[in-house]
């Protein structure tokens, strides 16, 4: 936890390597792998019920630079509800 610059609380738990019973410590690297979309999701909807996002919107509308390249002809816009669902790209 952080009080501006400075570390006011640090801790660990768990084990960096189960096979070896090694303890997990501050620079134990984990992988995220899909539970990042997960936590992706549940923003992208807080967002949405705000009203602050439209999930039908162009994805180009909140990343202009976002673009794509598709094997597929006329593959059609790519939204926010399009990727939340995987079908798109």
């Amino acid at each position: 936890m952080l009080s501006g610059e400075e570390v006011i609380y640090q801790q660990t738990t768990g084990l960096s390597n189960i096979e070896e019973n090694i303890p997990a410590d501050f620079e134990t690297v984990y992988k995220a792998g899909s539970i990042s979309k997960l936590f992706t999701a549940i923003e992208i909807m807080r967002l949405y019920e705000e009203g602050l996002i439209d999930l039908d919107e162009p994805i180009t509308t909140y990343l202009p630079d976002f673009s794509i390249k598709s094997r597929f002809n006329d593959t059609g816009i790519i939204t926010i509800r399009n990727i939340l669902a995987h079908r798109s790209g």
